[in-house]
């Protein structure tokens, strides 16, 4: 129906998708990624109207603040409990506080002190609203809820930098230092507190600022008697790449004072991801909780809750109190009301005031669903384009298809078949799907590898292998392999299936035994393991989890590093782009976590020469070769369907480009589409290409289970659970 056409009285479907959307939001928000409050300030925006990129006009963006709040909030809880953790039992190692913390549910002791906070900025704002002045409001319900806590003057920061949300660097940082004032008279913690301030309220309003620019930002607001913090923020502008980490937290100090503390956590907080620099803070001097918390609470503010590990917020025992303060504050900080009832104001001709919403959706970009259903759709694409020239090389290419080589699918049957690649791509997404719903029954069962294992086996059976032979363990326990995608008969075909997981797969049906990459089973690096890896992007918030899913499920049948670690640059740059993060930023992200793995010395210089070369554009199948290689093997496969992207402003051509080439075609075009896909959504996919695909209703049916599964409010009822038992 169009939003035109509603009748009175009558959801239109814009108002629904806010409604549903902010119900998602009301379930568990400390769980969400950033994109699901974003997706609601976009709808709100749509139903609504308003200037969306001018965050001083209603509506402004406010669910994206609600998202930074929380995960302000969140970050400085789960920093505090590491902190704590560590100090109270004498940890020393990372390995050592998360296998501490593994069994237990994570609680924030110094949480009261946070919570003051954000209810003083909540009362400060109410009685602005009643026309005293923000300032005097501010300092007054300071002073009369005793501002005081672990954090020091840090703590200041907080109410500061929540009611400055909307004002200049200036002000946050007056009102913060003001605030310090009370708890301190040293001039510099009372500055470092301003200066915290103004990190913070950037990171609240979504601004993406390198240490450099920040650091640029922060010298503004200090004065010539600052000079000790201005010697500290200038050193930190002017480290660079070339000095080692531990080297420049030495300089900084090791967290005793407040000015060591916050040089610390700017420093950490722009070369760490995944709690990372929390969990490094939690070893510092001084205390390690105020640290910790100090970091936790910028990290959080710049990306949301989603800056740490989904287990970690899972376990967070004082996250609804967080959910609900940061949804008062929210309330207060927003509008006066924002109503959820469709408007019954008409516009000539009859229509409502939302007439052009469908035009605009056009122009929007692509949604998470979008990018996640494009991953998949557009790597099936891929593959299948590049099923037909598998074994050619390029001169057979353009004698058999013209000069320009392949430029549409091979029909055979009237479709374009895909490979053993999209097969093992879809049992790769349903045994994450049925490792979510054990995670659900069993929040302790956080390692997919298993259910994964057992898809692979499902798979291996459709390969014509028996049940009973194929199953290994799982053959004991199912006379016949159980779930949906099994039954789907247009996967039971040989598709030049790779050597190295058939064998690998035969070797677990005998041995019960998962390879691991401290188990290996064979020096193999092929693409097998970097072609079906794009799923696992939908595994959990935190990449460095992606990264770490998608080796374990690589490393099964693949032991070389290179045929693992490209799988996990692949799930996290998918992942990323997902979440509408710039592909480059998403490479840099993807790369800084392959930098943490034994063994990532190949794979990350074909990685460099894949970006060096994209930045010419496209090149001649022959300088392809010679530069990163035919794509039999892991590292090559990744790079040349990551090339392909980046030299290529479209994704069709992007998929041209990664098939035409001597080499194993099939896979640089599954990856070249799982990236494009994610990068462009389902929409770029030429509709020509995607009508002709085969098995195109399974993968869009397996993908939209996954995006189920994986949402807020996954289906429970026994029909899905039949569909992907758990067990």
């Amino acid at each position: 129906m169009d939003d035109g056409l509603a009748a009175q009285g009558e959801l239109t479907p814009n108002e629904r998708k806010t409604l549903q959307a902010w119900r998602d939001i009301k379930s568990r928000p400390s769980l969400l990624p950033m994109s699901w409050f974003e997706e609601v300030d976009k709808q709100v925006g749509m139903v609504f109207g308003g200037d969306r990129n001018d965050p001083l006009r209603w509506p402004r963006r406010q669910y994206q603040v609600l998202g930074r709040v929380m995960g302000m909030l969140v970050g400085g809880a789960l920093g505090d409990s590491l902190g704590t953790t560590a100090e109270a039992e004498g940890i020393t190692t990372a390995g050592a506080l998360l296998a501490a913390l593994r069994f237990r549910s994570w609680r924030s002791p110094n949480l009261a002190s946070l919570l003051n906070a954000v209810e003083i900025a909540t009362r400060a704002l109410a009685d602005h609203g009643r026309g005293t002045d923000l300032d005097a409001a501010l300092l007054a319900r300071a002073r009369e809820s005793d501002l005081v806590g672990p954090l020091g003057c840090a703590i200041a920061a907080v109410p500061a930098a929540l009611v400055s949300i909307t004002s200049s660097d200036a002000d946050a940082f007056r009102r913060a230092s003001s605030l310090a004032g009370l708890l301190s008279e040293h001039p510099d913690e009372c500055a470092s507190a301003g200066v915290f301030a103004v990190a913070l309220v950037r990171g609240l309003i979504g601004h993406k600022l390198t240490l450099e620019q920040l650091v640029e930002l922060l010298l503004e607001q200090l004065r010539t008697e600052h000079f000790e913090l201005r010697r500290r923020l200038s050193h930190l502008a002017a480290a660079g790449e070339d000095v080692a980490e531990l080297e420049m937290l030495a300089q900084l100090g090791g967290g005793h004072s407040e000015l060591e503390v916050i040089s610390r956590a700017l420093y950490l907080g722009d070369r760490k991801t995944g709690g990372w620099a929390e969990m490094l803070h939690a070893f510092a001097g001084g205390s390690p909780s105020h640290n910790a918390q100090v970091s936790g609470l910028l990290s959080g503010a710049r990306h949301g809750a989603e800056a740490f590990p989904l287990l970690w917020r899972r376990k967070l025992e004082q996250a609804p109190q967080l959910e609900s303060v940061a949804e008062a504050f929210v309330s207060e900080f927003g509008p006066d009301e924002v109503s959820l009832v469709p408007s019954s104001k008409v516009v000539s001709g009859g229509t409502t005031a939302q007439s052009t919403d469908r035009a605009r959706a056009e122009q929007q970009p692509p949604t998470p669903h979008e990018r996640f259903m494009g991953s998949m759709l557009a790597g099936a694409v891929g593959d299948a384009l590049g099923y037909a020239i598998e074994f050619d090389d390029i001169g057979t290419i353009r004698q058999t298809h013209g000069e320009a080589g392949l430029r549409a699918p091979v029909l055979r049957d009237g479709v374009s078949r895909i490979s053993d690649d999209t097969q093992m791509m879809l049992f790769t997404l349903e045994g994450l799907i049925r490792a979510h719903v054990a995670r659900r029954m069993n929040p302790v069962d956080n390692d997919p590898v298993p259910e994964v294992q057992h898809a692979y086996q499902r798979w291996f059976h459709t390969q014509n292998q028996p049940w009973p032979q194929a199953g290994g363990p799982y053959a004991q326990r199912l006379p016949q392999p159980d779930g949906w995608l099994i039954t789907n008969p247009g996967l039971f075909t040989r598709r030049a299936p790779g050597s190295t997981c058939m064998s690998a797969l035969a070797r677990f049906a005998q041995t019960h035994q998962h390879a691991t990459v401290q188990q290996p089973i064979n020096d193999s690096k092929g693409c097998g393991g970097v072609m079906r890896a794009a799923p696992v992007a939908a595994w959990s918030g935190d990449p460095a989890e992606v990264f770490y899913a998608a080796v374990g499920t690589a490393a099964l049948t693949h032991s070389h590093p290179s045929g693992y670690l490209s799988a996990g640059v692949l799930a996290v740059i998918v992942h990323q782009l997902i979440r509408d993060v710039p592909l480059a930023e998403s490479v840099r992200l993807a790369r800084e976590l392959l930098l943490r793995w034994r063994g990532h010395e190949e794979q990350l210089a074909v990685l460099d020469r894949a970006v060096e070369l994209a930045q010419r554009g496209p090149v001649a199948p022959e300088e392809l070769k010679d530069t990163l290689g035919q794509g039999w093997v892991g590292e090559e496969a990744l790079a040349i369907g990551l090339y392909a992207v980046l030299a290529t402003d479209n994704l069709r051509d992007a998929l041209l480009l990664s098939v035409n080439h001597s080499g194993d075609s099939d896979s640089t075009g599954i990856v070249a589409g799982n990236i494009g896909g994610a990068l462009y959504g389902t929409r770029a996919i030429p509709q020509e290409w995607l009508g002709t695909l085969e098995l195109r209703e399974v993968v869009e049916t397996l993908a939209k289970d996954a995006l189920a599964e994986f949402s807020p409010n996954p289906p429970n009822d026994q029909a899905w659970l039949r569909r992907y038992p758990a067990w």
